[in-house]
């Protein structure tokens, strides 16, 4: 094997497995042709330059990247190697890579000796004589110490031999080889090292002649799948080209039946392609008289039946000796009957473990970032060591900013459809008495050991000790080895709408986080709840018939009572006990009218949410004392002037007074500078009532929420320089607005029908989104119309953006509008489309660019006032239209690595996963999809107000309808996210694929 140099630059991404250098007119039509063949069908990524060039591309430059992109060069010495200066420049470049980026090099010597390359004699030496006196004899002197680099490595030696046999031998070694640069990629699936060495025990470390069938069984997200195919990629070498993984096997068999998913086996273990199977029996007969011979290989992943395992691996005499047959299965039951010669039990991750696997998921290092380690801790305690709920929450939270983690981490049960959607599959998978038995467990007998539980189930009429044993077998249920769950740390019963009582929580004092989240039937708190010594968060949100609490630990953080039946007196008993609150939500407590004077003593209180208390007409001046209190939540209740204590709280950063009409608003003098969040929407408010010197007296001001007020012009708000966010929805007298900050990237002006134009707008950040829908006023004479050439709304934001090229990055506009303007050049229906981008130079100096798209949009009245949300003609489907503008620097480090231009990139605008977890039940579809790239004379030609001509500055951009790319490569797919940006937009724009094209 070639040795590396110790002085190595990071090598390039690899395009190619393997580089073939070869003599055209020696091998080309056959030892080559043959390697290659043999590359391909083991599915290596073979280059072979007169296979994968495109016509009129130059060839010299397209050869040297092949190279240096390879993992791997195979050059092949045939007696004409030496004559071609093409052959010796080719192998100049793979000894610099092999030198420079560690390239292995592997040489065949096809029909002339090893040691006349290595010695330069024979052929191999009367041919560099002659290019010494022809036009390349400067080159020489590289070319001779190149054929003697290589020719000294040891490779493989083909005369005389039989030949098929030597590209079997070398296609293995490479394989042999990727598979090794596959084990080292597994460091990021955490925790499998060890778990896959057991698997290998029971496989055996030496496969021998006798044949196993090992099940790996484990609950849904366990893992499975993932140390399955991990085992396989290991031990996959052994079984040559006899091996097969077959995934998902219960759906496939649903979906396609078994006969489809014979020919799948039979096809790849055969490799042959088309293979037809004309029925299930015969399918059976097939898969024997084909495979008992062999040494096989094969994966059945996610079995949940005998039937799928008869028609597929019915007994062992089925295959050859040393053939390993790797079953999983949810049912335990069911791997044994089938005669697996071990089970693997999987088990969750530990908690290490699972903090380490969503440090890579969400910051992409091993430990959590700075200022993320205690958030990362919920979601890890939230997760109890399930692999699925790990990886799909940390990709959720990645990239979030703190304040978006304390949002969502409240609320984590939201964002897991995918995570239920798997854990539901076993459960749906269950007769009607397993279904009520399961249920009755986890509801009622959670802590409870394992004797009691079957007792009360068989007094119940259920069979408890069949009923229990197939639940564990099911991976349903587990047991501690006392029969309690002492360890148990966290316990989320949301969404039980029939229970009525919380279990004993006598035998789980560890309970930290207890959540019973809109159990609407829910009215008792068992007392064994105040023994919860380590309990730290209680949610009892959306329980609606709960009147009182038992009293807690003093150590409860966050309390969570909204829209329950809370009572007065009974705030005043919880306030008592609950001396360590830092969080106390009572939201829609239409119950409360009066805040108990006691509350002020809660002095390590930071949140406090009466958003919604309906019946609430008053606070104390005791709230003064809450000396810790960093959000107030006054929004919707019956108090019409902000309380004075307020002016007291001098770490208060967030207060929200939205819906409280009439509002007498005192002066904003007396709140403290370090506010960052004031909502004051729907209040009333008239010109004149909004403070002049709001800049002044709110320096830290971030998000301004003015929506649903009465006033016709506002203050001047650019000295507030860290305010990014400006909510001015339904402001219906709003005429103008002044200068905004320049840090500004959120502008919300929908429902405004009087404002005429845009402000003047300089940026510092690198984003902004505008919201304009319903703002009739606005878009008269501003171009938003098929017509246009470029909608004059958005051209004080591109040009004031292009003034600092370098920071701009994306602009989205939402406006009102049922037409694509013509400006953007290439325009289709539907929701994607492909864009053809420019070559080089043109691709290094493209400006950006600009994406348009037409959306119908069930919008569910989110921009409308609090008493116009009642109207049925608000709610009707309306039509949007989004534009998007992305920086030349953005794509080029978005596509870095994939293309360099003259690439076809396809586009899908796409409603994001959780607009319904923001506006249940709305709809959003894509209508049109359209773009432009801009270039700088478009720029040049909106700064001088011209009109751009249609046609693109671009010469190398087609004007026609055909999105179909002509693609020379596929060299992306997948999903990167091209515009996603911010939670409440509802439509992002993902690459899908990349073709590189002539």
């Amino acid at each position: 094997m070639a040795s590396t140099s110790s002085s190595q630059t990071p090598p390039p991404p690899f395009a190619h497995d393997v580089f073939l250098s070869f003599r055209g007119a020696d091998t080309r039509h056959g030892f080559t042709a043959h390697l290659y063949g043999a590359l391909v069908r083991r599915g290596i990524n073979a280059y072979r330059d007169d296979n994968e060039l495109a016509r009129g591309e130059t060839i010299e430059p397209s050869l040297l990247r092949a190279i240096e992109c390879s993992r791997f060069s195979i050059v092949v010495f045939s007696r004409g190697y030496a004559e071609s200066p093409w052959c010796l420049d080719e192998l100049v470049k793979i000894v610099d890579c092999r030198r420079r980026l560690g390239q292995v090099v592997l040489p065949v010597f096809y029909d002339v000796d090893p040691m006349v390359v290595a010695e330069l004699n024979g052929e191999y030496g009367e041919a560099l004589n002659r290019h010494c006196r022809g036009d390349s004899a400067g080159k020489v002197e590289q070319w001779k110490e190149a054929l003697e680099e290589v020719g000294n490595v040891s490779g493989w030696d083909v005369q005389n031999k039989d030949q098929s046999e030597m590209v079997r031998e070398i296609v293995d070694t490479i394989w042999l080889e990727l598979s090794r640069t596959l084990e080292v990629s597994m460091d990021n699936l955490v925790g499998m090292g060890s778990r896959a060495n057991k698997l290998k025990e029971l496989l055996g470390e030496d496969t021998g002649d006798d044949v196993r069938f090992v099940g790996i069984s484990g609950m849904g997200g366990i893992g499975k799948t993932t140390l399955a195919r991990v085992v396989y990629d290991e031990i996959g070498m052994e079984f040559r080209n006899s091996r097969c993984f077959l995934e998902n096997v219960k759906d496939y068999f649903e979906k396609h039946g078994a006969v489809h998913v014979q020919e799948h086996l039979l096809s790849a273990v055969l490799m042959e392609k088309n293979l037809k199977v004309w029925d299930a029996h015969t399918g059976k007969v097939m898969i024997k008289k084909s495979l008992q011979h062999r040494k096989v290989l094969l994966v059945l992943d996610d079995v949940d039946s005998a039937e799928q395992l008869e028609m597929l691996a019915a007994n062992q005499n089925w295959f050859g000796p040393g053939s390993r047959i790797i079953i999983t299965s949810r049912d335990q039951r069911l791997l044994y009957k089938h005669g697996a010669c071990g089970v693997f039990k999987l088990e969750g991750l530990n908690y290490i473990e699972a903090l380490t696997l969503f440090s890579l998921k969400t910051f992409k290092n091993y430990e959590p970032s700075e200022g993320f380690e205690e958030f990362s801790m919920r979601v890890v305690e939230y997760a109890q060591g399930l692999p699925l709920a790990i990886e799909v929450l940390g990709c959720f939270l990645g990239g979030r900013s703190r304040r978006e983690w304390e949002s969502a981490i409240t609320s984590l049960k939201d964002y897991c459809d995918d995570i239920l959607d798997v854990l539901k599959i076993s459960f749906d998978g269950l007769n009607k008495p397993e279904k009520d038995m399961f249920l009755d467990i986890a509801c009622f007998f959670n802590l409870k050991s394992i004797s009691e539980v079957k007792k009360v189930l068989n007094s119940c009429g259920f069979c408890a000790d069949i009923g229990v044993k197939h639940l564990v077998e099911k991976s349903l249920l587990s047991f501690s080895p006392m029969g309690k769950m002492s360890n148990l740390k966290a316990m989320d019963l949301s969404h039980s709408h029939n229970l009525i009582a919380t279990p004993d929580f006598t035998g789980a004092p560890n309970i930290a986080t207890l959540i019973f989240k809109d159990c609407t039937s829910l009215g008792v708190i068992h007392p064994s709840i105040g023994s919860l010594q380590k309990l730290t968060c209680l949610s009892f949100r959306g329980c609606t018939k709960l009147r009182n609490l038992p009293s807690m630990p003093g150590k409860l953080k966050e309390l969570y009572l909204d829209s329950t039946a809370l009572s007065n007196e009974e705030l005043q008993q919880i306030i008592c006990w609950a001396v360590a609150l830092s969080v106390l939500s009572l939201s829609s407590c239409n119950s409360l009218k009066t805040v108990p004077v006691s509350i002020g003593s809660l002095k390590q209180l930071k949140v406090l949410n009466l958003h919604g208390c309906s019946q609430l007409d008053n606070v104390p001046r005791e709230l003064g004392g809450l000396e810790s209190l960093e959000e107030l939540d006054l929004s919707g209740t019956k108090i019409t002037q902000p309380p004075l204590s307020i002016f007291y709280l001098k770490h208060l950063k967030t207060l929200s007074f939205q819906y409280n009409m009439p509002t007498k608003l005192p002066t904003l003098s007396g709140l403290h500078s370090m506010i960052t969040t004031l909502n004051l929407g729907d209040c009333g408010l008239k010109e004149g009532d909004f403070p002049t010197s709001v800049g002044c007296l709110l320096p830290s001001l971030e998000l301004l929420d003015l929506s649903s007020n009465n006033f016709v012009t506002l203050p001047i708000i650019g000295q507030l320089s860290r305010l990014y966010s400006l909510r001015l929805d339904n402001c219906m007298m709003l005429t103008s607005l002044p200068k905004l900050p320049s840090r500004i990237e959120f502008l919300y002006v929908n429902g405004c029908v009087s404002l005429g134009q845009m402000p003047d707008m300089k940026f510092s950040g690198g984003h902004f989104y505008f919201e304009g829908l319903d703002c009739s006023k606005l878009y008269d004479g501003n171009g938003v119309s098929e017509d246009s050439s470029w909608p004059t709304l958005l051209r004080r934001p591109l040009l004031r953006g292009q003034e600092h090229p370098a920071t701009l990055e994306r602009l989205v506009f939402k406006v009102q509008g049922s037409r694509i303007p013509k400006w953007f050049t290439h325009q289709r229906d539907g929701s994607s489309i492909w864009v053809s981008l420019p070559k080089s130079p043109y691709y290094d100096d493209m400006m950006g660019l600009a994406l348009c798209c037409t959306v119908n949009d069930l919008t569910d009245g989110s921009h409308f006032s609090k008493q116009q949300l009642g109207s049925p003609s608000k709610r009707q489907r309306q039509q949007h239209i989004c534009f998007f503008f992305v920086s030349g620097d953005s794509i080029r480090f978005l596509l870095k690595g994939l293309s360099d231009g003259s690439a076809c990139v396809g586009l899908s605008f796409e409603e994001l996963p959780f607009y319904q977890l923001i506006k249940p039940g709305a709809a959003v579809e894509v209508i049109r999809c359209g773009y432009r790239i801009v270039s700088r004379r478009d720029i040049e030609d909106l700064a001088a107000g011209t009109s751009t001509d249609v046609a693109s500055a671009f010469a190398t951009i087609r004007r026609d309808d055909d999105h179909s790319p002509r693609p020379k490569k596929l060299i992306f797919e997948g999903s990167r996210s091209l515009v996603l940006f911010c939670a409440n937009d509802f439509v992002c724009v993902r690459v899908l694929k990349v073709y590189q094209v002539d």
